[in-house]
């Protein structure tokens, strides 16, 4: 009887044990495995994006200094995406002022200058002058639509709804401007920019008409397929009593629009005692382009052409021009880049190297 007690007791203290194992040593177990799956330290996580962030900057600097403007852009985006430091905003501002995106580099500089705390008088400075600058070489252009409160997207990444209260600033260069607008036919045109131009465009949409009957609609049809093989070039100049032709075609005293058709076309501009310009142009199907022509005058080069024949090279202006860059050049080598090799300019623009 004894012994069976004994075995009784026993048997209890072994499921007592077997209880306490399961309810009390296996969750920690458990929790111990699930803390050991949990995510990386935040701060080891950050410490990564700077690491990524500074090898992308130092990418931006190498591919700079190379005059690779379009990939150095790349990689101080990609820096500024890791690790937003006002710094590389100042560098992002530099390509696209470099790459003659003056409305993106206006843009980022304005940015660069509210975000940054500290910034030496000198460079704001400096800042504020490109700005100005950039400012006063870009196209300044009005955008009136009919009917209004149409929606305007310049270059895909512009957006506005007319009417605009002010001209909105672009960069020298062609821009694509669409207008949309519900109950409308969309209107696609490419616009000529040139620097320090003011210009007004003016698009008219034409409302979408209901169709009805096959005879209606097929009309319709015809038309619109017409339109689409059809395209308009629009040509200005800014020099008095100038002359445009299309393709060797009838010479028209500009301002003056050429409907074409659709493809390539060689458009010429011409005036007396100036030198002919003379541009090729892609035309789309129902596509209107402005094109804006600045001629120069055969006097100025004629002249210039006459003072340097008959001298010796070593006596020629352009002789000691070349001389001139190559001694600048050797001298400014290093972070410094002359603002005249890009946009114009008499000072030095610093690239930041260091990302702080």
């Amino acid at each position: 009887m004894r012994n069976k007690n004994e075995k009784l007791v026993k048997a209890k203290l072994i499921l007592a044990i077997l209880f306490i194992f399961m309810f009390l040593i296996m969750p920690c177990k458990i929790y111990s495995q699930s803390q050991n799956q949990t995510p990386q330290n935040p701060a080891q996580e950050n410490e990564k994006s700077k690491v990524k962030a500074e090898e992308a900057f130092k990418r931006g600097v190498e591919l700079f200094n190379q005059e690779k403007y379009v990939g150095a852009l790349e990689e101080f985006r990609k820096s500024y995406a890791l690790a937003p430091k006002p710094l590389v905003l100042y560098n992002i501002g530099i390509c696209q002022y470099f790459l003659f995106q003056y409305e993106s580099s206006i843009e980022t500089f304005k940015k660069y200058l509210l975000e940054a705390k500290k910034i030496p008088p000198d460079k704001r400075k400096k800042v504020e002058e490109l700005i100005k600058e950039m400012e006063s070489k870009s196209a300044k252009v009005t955008i009136v639509t009919e009917p209004a409160e149409a929606n305007v997207m310049i270059d895909g990444k512009i957006s506005l709804t007319t009417p605009v209260k002010e001209p909105v600033i672009l960069g020298p260069g062609e821009h694509k401007v669409e207008v949309k607008k519900d109950g409308y036919n969309s209107s696609i045109q490419s616009v000529v920019l040139t620097e320090g131009m003011t210009k007004t465009i003016e698009i008219r949409l034409e409302k979408i008409l209901e169709e009805k009957g096959t005879e209606t609609k097929g009309v319709a049809e015809n038309a619109k397929g017409a339109d689409l093989k059809k395209g308009v070039i629009s040509v200005s100049s800014s020099s008095p009593d100038a002359f445009g032709s299309i393709d060797g075609g009838e010479k028209r005293k500009l301002p003056a629009e050429f409907e074409v058709t659709a493809g390539k076309h060689i458009v010429k501009v011409e005036a007396e005692g100036m030198i002919p310009e003379i541009k090729e142009i892609s035309v789309s199907g129902g596509q209107e382009i402005f094109l804006d022509v600045s001629l120069k005058s055969k006097g100025k080069e004629a002249q210039k052409e006459g003072v340097e024949k008959g001298k010796p090279f070593y006596k020629s202006a352009w002789f000691w021009s070349v001389i001139g860059v190559v001694v600048a050049g050797g001298a400014g080598a290093g972070i410094y880049f002359g603002v005249s090799q890009r946009g114009g300019g008499g000072s030095n623009i610093i690239l930041e190297v260091h990302p702080k």
